[in-house]
C-alpha cells in the first residue's frame, strides 16, 4: 500500500518592513556626528601639509640661488638685472634653475605674449604658498620676497611710488646718509644691509657733474661668509603682500627694514625711540625699536591686511604667527612674529657687524 507522505509546510518567512522613522533618525544622527568629527581632523591635517609645501618652496628657491652662485663665480642674482623698468626680476633669473629654462627663454624672446603690461598671465606654483590668500593660484602671483636691505621711508611701502626714482637707486635704498660719511662710504654701508642688488648704483649728486652712476656691487657668498655669516643672513621671506614675479618694483618682489630718511648727514632714525648710528653706522641705541607706525611697520605680520605691493616685510597666513624664511646657506626655517626687532634688523644685514652691530648667535635664529 502506498503511503502518502505529507511534507510539513515551511515556516512563514519574516516580511522586511524597512526602517522605522526613529531608526532613520538615529542613523542620520550617527552619520552627522561622524562627519563632524572627521572633517575637522581632515582639515587640520592639511594645515601642516600647506606649511610644509611653503617651506619646501622657500628651500628650493634658496638652493636655486646656491646653484646660481656655483655657475656665476659665487655671485648672487640681481634684484633686477637691468636699468629702469627693464630687466628680469630675481624670479625670472632663477627660472632656469627651477626646471623652467624653456619658460625663461620664452619670456626673453617673446615677452609680450607671456607678460602683458608688466604682469604675467600664468601662475607658477613654486612662487606661491598655498596659505597665501592674495597670490595662490593667481596669474603672476608671488608669495616670496628677496632681502633688499635697509629701505628709506620714501620708498618702503609706496606701491605707486615714482618708478624712475625707485628703480634707479642702489637696491632702491638710494643714498641714505647714516652719518657724515662720503658717497663711497654710503655705498659700502648700503651693500652691508642686504643681499639682492641692482646693476646700476645710486646717483652721487654731491660731487659729480654730471652725477656719477657707479656700478653697484653684486653680492658674493664669500663676502657674506666673511661678514655676518651665511647662516645669519636672510635670503628670502614670505610676504603675502608681494605680487607679480615679473615686477621690477622692490615693493612687489623684495623686503627690507624701514628707516627714516634725513639725507642731511644726520644719524638715521629708525623709530621715535631709537636711532641707527650712535656707536657705529649700523649700531642700535639701547631700547631701539623698529619703526613705530603700525601701518608701516616692517615687523613680521604687521598690518597683515595691507594692500598688495604696499608692505615689503615678512608676513604669512600660517597659524601660530610664523613666517617661513630662507638663509644664504640654503637652510629653510621659520621666524616668529614675536622676534626681537634688533635680531630681525641684524638678519637683514650681511655685513652689519663690521659697522657696529652685535654678532648674532645660534640661539637668536632658532
Amino acid at each position: 500500500m502506498n503511503r502518502r507522505h505529507r511534507l510539513n509546510p515551511l515556516p512563514p518567512r519574516d516580511v522586511h518592513r524597512g526602517l522605522s522613522a526613529i531608526e532613520v533618525v538615529v542613523i542620520l544622527a550617527i552619520l552627522a556626528i561622524a562627519v563632524a568629527l572627521i572633517l575637522p581632523a581632515m582639515s587640520s591635517s592639511r594645515v601642516p601639509a600647506r606649511k610644509l609645501q611653503c617651506l619646501n618652496n622657500i628651500k628650493n628657491l634658496s638652493i636655486a640661488v646656491m646653484n646660481s652662485q656655483s655657475i656665476n663665480g659665487d655671485r648672487l642674482p640681481y634684484l633686477v638685472n637691468g636699468d629702469g623698468a627693464t630687466g628680469d626680476s630675481w624670479c625670472i633669473q632663477l627660472l632656469p634653475l627651477l626646471d623652467s629654462a624653456v619658460l625663461a627663454r620664452q619670456i626673453r624672446d617673446q615677452r609680450g605674449s607671456i607678460i602683458v603690461n608688466g604682469s604675467p598671465n600664468l601662475m607658477l606654483r613654486f612662487f606661491t604658498c598655498p596659505d597665501d590668500p592674495n597670490n595662490f593660484r593667481a596669474d603672476g602671483g608671488l608669495s616670496y620676497a628677496a632681502n633688499a636691505g635697509y629701505l628709506s621711508d620714501d620708498v618702503w611701502g609706496h606701491a605707486t611710488a615714482d618708478q624712475s626714482a625707485v628703480l634707479e637707486t642702489l637696491h632702491v635704498a638710494g643714498t641714505l646718509r647714516l652719518g657724515g660719511e662720503s658717497f663711497d662710504d654710503r655705498m659700502l654701508m648700503h651693500s652691508a644691509t642686504g643681499v639682492f642688488w641692482r646693476p646700476i648704483g645710486a646717483v652721487d649728486n654731491s660731487t659729480q657733474s654730471p652725477p656719477e652712476r657707479p656700478k653697484a656691487p653684486r653680492m658674493k657668498g664669500e663676502a657674506i661668509q666673511r661678514g655676518d655669516g651665511l647662516a645669519y643672513t636672510l635670503l628670502f621671506a614670505e610676504n603675502i603682500q608681494s605680487r607679480n614675479w615679473a615686477s621690477t618694483n622692490v615693493n612687489d618682489i623684495g623686503f627690507g627694514l624701514l628707516v627714516k630718511s634725513t639725507r642731511d648727514g644726520s644719524p638715521q632714525r629708525s623709530a621715535a625711540t631709537g636711532r641707527i648710528g650712535s656707536s657705529g653706522p649700523l649700531a642700535f641705541d639701547p631700547g631701539w625699536r623698529i619703526y613705530d607706525d603700525p601701518t608701516r611697520s616692517p615687523e613680521p605680520n604687521a598690518n597683515i591686511s595691507a594692500a598688495p605691493g604696499s608692505a615689503p616685510r615678512p608676513s604669512s597666513s600660517h597659524t601660530g604667527g610664523i613666517v617661513n624664511v630662507g638663509y644664504v646657506d640654503g637652510r629653510a626655517h621659520n621666524l616668529s612674529e614675536q622676534i626681537d626687532p634688533s635680531v630681525l634688523a641684524r638678519l637683514i644685514t650681511s655685513q652689519g657687524e663690521r659697522y657696529g652691530q652685535d654678532a648674532l648667535s645660534p640661539n637668536d635664529v632658532e
